[in-house]
């Protein structure tokens, strides 16, 4: 009668792989979409001079500046 043979035992484990390389930076973002801002509405007029007022101090100015007295 013939010798059944035995199997083999099983191999060692195979070495680790070698650590990948690291990806690609990312790119950079878009740029804001911000709306620019709506301009100034123009201020209101300023009042005019009141006409009375103006003719009474250059009456004044004159008086004093002639000596006479108005």
């Amino acid at each position: 009668m013939l010798a059944v043979p035995t199997p083999d035992a099983p191999g060692a484990p195979g070495a680790s792989g070698t650590t990948g390389t690291p990806g690609a930076p990312s790119a950079p973002g878009a740029p804001g979409t911000g709306t620019p801002g709506t301009p100034n509405t123009p201020g209101a007029r300023g009042k005019t001079g009141s006409t009375r007022a103006s003719t009474a101090a250059a009456h004044a100015w004159r008086s004093s500046c002639s000596g006479s007295s108005a």
